[in-house]
């Protein structure tokens, strides 16, 4: 039997639509299953928890990309979900 509750996976929004991660935002917390966070609002250091998924817009999921290949931080292993308005992207 596990009698440690199971941790809930870490969302982080940071998209630089404000009213697209309002949004997002809103819907997520409405789910007790998720422990969202909000880039630029919440202090994140790189002792900070790990994310398991982040959901940004393409320009910045990109650099997220590059960032995590280069070190392993907080958001070094976490699946990235990219916004995008533009359909060749």
């Amino acid at each position: 039997m596990n009698l440690h509750p199971l941790r809930r996976p870490n969302i982080l929004v940071m998209h630089q639509d404000p009213i697209l991660c309002a949004g997002l935002v809103a819907a997520l917390r409405q789910e007790a299953a998720f422990e969202v966070f909000v880039h630029a609002v919440d202090s994140l250091g790189p002792d900070g928890p790990r994310m398991d998924a982040i959901i940004a817009d393409y320009d910045s999921a990109m650099q997220l990309v590059e960032d995590a290949t280069r070190r392993n931080g907080p958001l070094g292993t976490a699946r990235i979900l990219a916004l995008t308005s533009n359909d060749r992207e």
